[in-house]
């Protein structure tokens, strides 16, 4: 893997200059940091749909006790 990675920077170097390989170089950095970038919006997306997804079903449930003790209270006081 190194011999082919030194045999890219000699043909690049060779034909295209000293600083060519430099700007590969940046370019794969660019790329590595875009790609760390979007896997880590993909998780924040993923975390935020699991976050409202327990928020909603915690308060439906939330929401279904409080109807459910209104409705004891209203039944043993004779209103149901």
């Amino acid at each position: 893997m190194e011999q082919m990675r030194q045999e890219i920077k000699d043909h690049i170097s060779w034909n295209y200059g000293p600083s060519a390989w430099e700007e590969v170089l940046q370019i794969e950095a660019r790329m590595r940091r875009q790609r760390k970038e979007e896997l880590y919006k993909k998780q924040e997306r993923i975390d935020a749909i699991i976050n409202f997804s327990i928020g909603g079903v915690i308060f439906i449930l939330g929401g279904g006790i409080l109807l459910l003790v209104f409705y004891l209270i209203g039944k043993q006081q004779g209103r149901w």
